[in-house]
């Protein structure tokens, strides 16, 4: 192959940073819902482990995996969906940047919002409906009926 685009920190875990031609900012391609999420499961009854897991569990963290998973389910993409989204957490406040693109990148909607970390299932909610309503709809069903 003539190019390839792998994870940063796959690359950095078998020592081939140093390979890397360009590292893809954000505003050129947006990466999957949770990508860089780390989920952890433990039983319900199992009171020492859930003691643990709240030594690790980061609380932004996990509002705005619910901003970026509420916009995915919302817009019914799944991980073979062209869509990109990013929450972040800037100085208290929630900015959340989406993008779905047709297949062959010809048709991009995207969205910038912002929000109050709170409000992080809403906010991925509305820019769900704000790309929905501006096209990402017709780009979804399209790749729906494709796949047919």
């Amino acid at each position: 192959c003539e190019a390839a685009v792998l994870a940063m920190a796959g690359l950095e875990r078998v020592d081939l940073v140093h390979e890397v031609a360009e590292i893809l900012a954000p505003h050129i391609m947006l990466p999957a819902a949770a990508q860089g999420a780390l989920g952890i499961q433990c039983r319900e009854d199992d009171d020492d482990a859930r003691y643990l897991l709240t030594k690790v569990h980061d609380k932004t963290t996990a509002l705005l995996t619910k901003a970026e998973r509420a916009l995915l389910h919302a817009l019914g993409g799944g991980c073979h969906a062209p869509l990109g989204v990013l929450a972040v957490e800037e100085h208290g406040t929630l900015q959340l940047n989406a993008r779905v693109c047709s297949l062959d990148g010809k048709r991009i909607v995207e969205t910038e919002m912002e929000g109050k970390l709170a409000d992080a299932e809403t906010l991925g909610d509305q820019a769900a409906f704000y790309l929905l309503s501006n096209g990402a709809y017709e780009i979804i069903a399209q790749l729906e009926q494709d796949a047919r």
